[in-house]
């Protein structure tokens, strides 16, 4: 288990602050300010966003104090610190470095400031959802448990590949190598043939060699994954998706969701989640037949630990 500190929970709100920063519409251009405009040169015009707080200091002074509707002269290149990367981002386009044009002429379109959100019910309900947290204490204890839930899941992934590579050890299944090579490269294209023959192929004979194991544990457990276990999942998490995305209050259509989904791609979809789950109801019948001993650890202790799975 991670331990959850004080300066994990202030970053991760200081992160979400920024994240859904507050939008301020500004009469006229700070240093801080984003910008957009329309650039025209070499006959034609574009719209652009200039950030000025990622941009050169000394260029961005040109913009600094102007206000909507006003033109400028402004050298976009050096604004953009000569990186041509940032230059094709303003444009909305790629464009050469050498051949570009060293002054153009911008007009300002509008003017915004992001400034962190407060923390206040508008920021909890865009966090957690409409009135499910009231005041900062609830906030920074929900904040807790999302980065204990987050926490839990690397921790019990890495318990999964631990056990498994325990298991794999215990049980020597012979591979048929040069079979196994012929169908990677049959049945994969030349580079996904080339990374897994010379940098996977041990990974990829123990996948195989588990799915073995795994058959075994089901027919002698006679474990079974039902088409009610792969809807009832696939619910979940499409909701989630929703929710996420902040949709609300589509119980109504749900049904339909899960169905096309399962159905997409020739049902690869159903059969993703049909092993998600059988691997899930493997590593739990193997967890009730082992001992398990917690330890409590930092996530950089944990992190030195996981590096390698």
């Amino acid at each position: 288990t991670i331990k959850v500190d004080n300066k994990t929970i202030e970053e991760t709100i200081k992160n979400l602050k920024t994240q859904y920063a507050d939008t301020n519409d500004l009469k006229e251009v700070t240093e801080k300010s984003s910008v957009y405009c329309e650039i025209t040169f070499e006959d034609k015009s574009k719209k652009g966003l200039l950030d000025l707080a990622n941009l050169d200091k000394s260029e961005s002074k040109k913009i600094i104090s102007r206000k909507k509707g006003e033109t400028i002269l402004v050298n976009l290149k050096k604004l953009s610190k000569n990186k041509v990367d940032t230059l094709s981002q303003i444009i909305g386009e790629p464009v050469e470095l050498k051949k570009f044009p060293e002054k153009v002429q911008i007009k300002i379109e509008n003017i915004i400031e992001r400034t962190p959100a407060k923390l206040n019910p508008s920021f909890f309900d865009k966090i957690f959802g409409v009135g499910k947290v009231k005041n900062k204490k609830e906030f920074e204890s929900e904040i807790k448990k999302s980065i204990e839930y987050n926490y839990l899941k690397e921790t019990e992934f890495f318990l999964n590949k631990e056990i498994e590579k325990e298991i794999l050890s215990k049980n020597k299944i012979q591979i048929p190598n040069k079979y196994v090579k012929d169908w990677i490269s049959n049945n994969n294209d030349e580079e996904t043939s080339k990374k897994l023959l010379n940098e996977e192929f041990e990974s990829y004979c123990n996948q195989i060699k588990w799915s073995y194991i795994v058959d075994d544990i089901i027919e002698s457990n006679k474990i079974k994954v039902e088409n009610s276990e792969i809807e009832d999942m696939a619910k979940n998490q499409i909701q989630h998706q929703l929710m996420s995305s902040g949709m609300q209050n589509m119980s109504k259509d749900i049904d339909k969701f899960v169905d096309n989904y399962l159905r997409h791609n020739k049902g690869e979809n159903y059969l993703k989640i049909f092993n998600q789950i059988k691997s899930n109801k493997i590593l739990n019948h193997i967890k009730e037949k082992v001992t398990i001993t917690k330890k409590s650890i930092t996530f950089d202790k944990f992190k030195d630990l996981a590096k390698n799975i």
